[in-house]
């Protein structure tokens, strides 16, 4: 009674070893599902900061979403957010990217598809990102962006399920941030400085960890929130 147990288990394993691959069309539309199930959200960030040669104390921000990507951060004091790896963008992944290639591996019998992006906006076609993909429940582990220098900007994320929907619980973004004017970078990931400017980083490397808590899901935040204010006259 036991072979034929055994048998069983031998062809679900080879059936999941060899069972098609979806494609990176297919993958970027179920990720784009996951998180255009929540239509708006309000999350309290606390960030760590460590940044070579420089000092930043651990900071509180607020942080307001809504679909399709707009964002706001309420910040009392200096707070330093890659915003291209907050995952606010992944709602709307086929808009901004192509898959060149899709990778399957097996990580505790769980699979993990890992693509390689290619933007859309031809400024920055020289550029592909890579991603890691839970094939369960449909989203980004791991990003690696590169930057105009070469270098790259790596987001690891985890999730939590808050009543059905999965959303970042911790992040940890790892880069080497260029010499450029970010608010003015096309190619490369840009950072926000709640309540601030443009933030030039001198090419210095360093990390920020975000922790997600508090989450408050699809309240109704008005568009008005998102407003940029008007300049003040000089």
């Amino acid at each position: 009674m036991k072979r034929p147990l055994c048998v069983l288990l031998l062809l679900a394993a080879l059936h999941t070893a060899f069972a098609q691959i979806p494609t990176g069309d297919i993958i970027l539309k179920n990720i784009e599902r996951t998180f255009q199930s929540v239509e708006d959200y309000t999350v309290t960030l606390d960030i760590v900061t460590n940044i070579e040669r420089t000092k930043i104390p651990p900071m509180k921000a607020t942080m307001y979403f809504k679909q399709p990507e707009q964002v706001h951060f309420v910040s009392t004091g200096f707070a330093l957010l890659p915003r291209e790896g907050m995952g606010t963008q992944f709602g709307r992944l086929t808009k901004r990217y192509t898959v060149d290639s899709v990778a399957r591996e097996m990580r505790e019998g769980m699979p993990v598809y890992r693509l390689l992006l290619v933007p859309r906006d031809p400024r920055a076609m020289g550029y592909r990102a890579r991603m890691w993909v839970h094939g369960l429940r449909w989203t980004p582990e791991r990003v690696e962006i590169p930057q105009p220098d070469g270098r790259a900007m790596t987001a690891l994320f985890t999730y939590v399920e808050i009543d059905g929907h999965w959303l970042p619980s911790n992040l940890v973004v790892s880069f080497a941030m260029g010499t450029q004017d970010t608010t003015a970078a096309t190619q490369g990931p840009q950072m926000d400085r709640p309540g601030t400017g443009a933030q030039r980083s001198g090419g210095r490397t360093g990390s920020v960890t975000i922790r997600y808590s508090g989450y408050q899901i699809n309240t109704g935040l008005p568009d008005s929130l998102f407003t940029p204010l008007p300049a003040s006259p000089r």
